[in-house]
């Protein structure tokens, strides 16, 4: 891929334009024929990789500020180690970079950059980084409410309570944090509680695809007959929604032939 780079920029100088886009495919090609800006180019490709598996993981209907805080303070955590490794010059997570055999300056440049991305990213995610939402909200099956000495009382009965409750429990391990959603009408001091957590959006993806939602609904669609693309907008949002064909079936008068 690289040697595909380099013979475009080198075929740049020999097409047919002014000498002025000349002058530029020449000094284009002299930069980047050099190894220390090939090395500092494949670092920031496999360092890219890495930032987009992270995007990935945080996007999604499921996303919530829990789960999303721990992958971000994991990937914080996995900046240091990456710095520490290419102090060493060990190349485990970034083979690219690592095929290019940089020189020590460059080795040194790009610790100075994890460095940097970590005080960066730390300053912008830092509201998602202090949130210490209560313990028994990540993992109340393992939660001893008796030995707790902070907890308030009335959530202390509220959650033994809820510990008994075999049914509640169930849904709360099989589906996380979305499980809260059903103690509102039994135990609506610890969905008081739980809730922020939920419906909290932990990055923008949710707002985008409502934009994008509204924005396809407001086009031509309405005036088409189009209705499984047009649909509402709270059915186009919430994907969890099952249409209950049985029941619109049952209701449908049978239309006897004669």
């Amino acid at each position: 891929m690289w040697d595909m780079v380099l013979i475009f920029v080198h075929d740049m100088k020999t097409q047919a334009c002014s000498k002025k886009q000349k002058d530029k495919a020449e000094t284009l090609f002299s930069v980047i024929n050099n190894n220390d800006t090939k090395a500092r180019i494949f670092y920031l490709a496999d360092l890219f990789a890495h930032v987009n598996q992270l995007n990935m993981t945080l996007q999604g209907r499921n996303a919530n500020l829990i789960d999303s805080a721990e992958k971000v303070r994991s990937f914080l955590n996995k900046l240091c180690l990456w710095k520490m490794h290419l102090q060493k010059n060990e190349f485990a997570y970034f083979c690219n970079f690592a095929k290019t055999a940089p020189s020590s300056e460059v080795i040194a440049s790009c610790t100075d950059h994890l460095k940097c991305l970590k005080e960066d990213m730390t300053r912008r995610f830092k509201d998602i980084i202090e949130m210490n939402p209560p313990s028994w909200i990540i993992d109340i099956a393992h939660f001893d409410v008796l030995s707790e000495k902070d907890i308030d009382p009335i959530i202390a009965g509220e959650l033994l309570e809820l510990k008994e409750n075999k049914v509640l429990m169930k849904n709360i391990e099989r589906d996380g944090l979305y499980g809260w959603m059903k103690v509102e009408s039994i135990h609506p001091l610890l969905f008081e509680k739980v809730v922020p957590f939920v419906l909290g959006f932990p990055t923008t993806w949710l707002v985008e695809t409502g934009f994008s939602a509204t924005n396809d609904l407001l086009t031509k669609k309405r005036n088409q007959l189009q209705i499984e693309k047009r649909g509402d907008l709270r059915l186009r949002l919430n994907q969890d929604l099952e249409i209950q064909l049985d029941k619109l079936i049952d209701r449908h008068q049978e239309q006897c032939s004669h």
